[in-house]
């Protein structure tokens, strides 16, 4: 039998037909584009939340964020319920503002999330429906059916039925092939038109992804300008998530200082990790008159997490971790910072690699997460060969060394500048190399 997009949340169809929409939005793109199925999940489960917390007549600020909400509903609905809204919220809002790749990165590790979120939705809607609405049988639940794999057709049959989702997924396909391919003036303007059409139609996604580029990335006063209109539009919608740190980060660049130091401390009350990270950053740099102590940054790094994980805080909260002596903590941080990131730079695996070496944990994890950020490019592994130099780790910093000489032209090798010539000398000073390996080095650079 063909699989019917929504009917694991059929029974909620006639009661909440928005919701099951936007369920039919989030299965359609669960294996293709699993990010769009996990902003969508925020929005259902942040849906069904406040019914809930209507239902049991409970009160929660107005301006609440979804943490909160979430917060004042344990010991309310079941346990396991409650524990899987909270262990799937972080990766929920890190997906309305960043398209995470799935692959090969996480290879297939979002896609599974996404759909523990399909069925973990179905249960949470099944719950609120039968328990605090009273408006289902317990027979009309069934078992989870996962959606099954769609082909790239399904897709464009879905953007040509007018799905702005499906415009949103394939402007993201055309922006990736433009990356990688010569043709990518027709994939750009492609990409942007979908992306038009998206944001046309009030996608938030859309919108703040527009919003993002302009702020960022607009050579023109004007389109900065545009881009914070964009955002004054979503935040009077409600919305928190980002936008304040990105309309701070607009006005920065608009070199107007003190409207973007306080619209970022409108975002911390407000609720805004983003925000938040970004006061704890400014108040650490010279170019800003924000006075912070390193405790107090800290502790908004910290607030920051408590709603939606990060790996940008996360990062910094491991260096004040490890600052204090607290190595345990900075570990801990930089590993779920590495589960969750997409970053194909692999900069946060080196992190974690190079403090699993100091702190003597698991040198096969750490060396193999090293040898992950050496396979980027000739300068990452020139890095990776001064590290495991500083560590006394000579044989592997000569792998380290040997590889990226020969990745490259020898007449590159003098823009390498000073690190290669680190390295090189660092390797030569050592007395475990036989002549050959010692000849190879004094050649290099001639």
């Amino acid at each position: 039998m063909e699989h019917q997009y929504g009917r694991n949340l059929a029974f909620a169809k006639p009661f909440a037909p928005d919701l099951f929409k936007e369920y039919v939005y989030a299965e359609r793109n669960v294996y293709e584009h699993p990010y769009i199925t996990l902003s969508r999940l925020r929005v259902i489960f942040e849906t069904l939340t406040d019914l809930v917390l209507r239902g049991l007549s409970k009160r929660v600020g107005t301006r609440s964020v979804y943490n909160e909400r979430l917060k004042a509903l344990r010991g309310c609905i079941p346990q396991e319920i409650w524990r899987r809204l909270d262990t799937i919220r972080p990766l929920c809002n890190a997906a309305c503002h960043n398209a995470i790749q799935d692959e090969p990165y996480q290879k297939g590790k979002i896609t599974r999330r996404a759909l523990e979120g399909l069925e973990l939705a179905r249960d949470y809607a099944f719950w609120y429906f039968e328990t605090i609405a009273k408006s289902v049988q317990v027979e009309s639940s069934g078992e989870f059916e996962p959606p099954p794999q769609e082909t790239f057709e399904d897709q464009l049959k879905w953007v040509h039925e007018g799905d702005p989702y499906a415009a949103l997924g394939l402007s993201d396909y055309h922006r990736q092939i433009g990356e990688r391919t010569q043709e990518n003036d027709f994939h750009r303007r492609m990409s942007e038109m979908l992306l038009d059409y998206a944001v046309d139609r009030g996608v938030t996604e859309a919108i703040i992804r527009r919003s993002s580029r302009l702020v960022y990335l607009s050579d023109q006063v004007e389109g900065v300008k545009l881009g914070i209109s964009l955002i004054d539009k979503l935040i009077a919608q409600g919305e928190v998530i980002n936008l304040y740190a990105l309309k701070a980060i607009g006005f920065s660049r608009l070199n107007r200082s003190v409207t973007a130091e306080t619209v970022a401390f409108q975002g911390c009350e407000a609720g805004d990790p983003y925000a938040m990270n970004l006061v704890a950053q400014w108040a650490g740099d010279s170019g800003h008159d924000i006075e912070l102590t390193d405790d107090e940054r800290a502790e908004l790094f910290e607030n920051s997490l408590e709603i939606a994980f990060n790996d940008e805080a996360a990062y910094y909260l491991s260096a004040w971790h490890l600052d204090q002596g607290r190595v345990p903590q900075a570990l801990e941080l930089l590993g779920q910072s590495v589960k969750v990131s997409g970053d194909p730079r692999k900069l946060l695996e080196f992190e974690l690699g190079k403090l699993l070496f100091r702190a003597g944990q698991d040198p096969d994890r750490a060396l193999k997460l090293i040898g992950e950020y050496a396979e980027q490019d000739v300068w990452s592994k020139l890095n990776a060969a001064e590290f495991l130099c500083d560590i006394e780790k000579f044989s592997l910093g000569f792998e380290m060394f040997e590889s990226a000489t020969k990745s490259a032209l020898v007449e590159d090798f003098q823009n390498f500048g000073e690190t290669f010539e680190t390295v090189r000398n660092r390797l030569l000073d050592f007395e475990g190399f036989d002549d050959g390996d010692v000849n190879f080095l004094v050649e290099c650079l001639g």
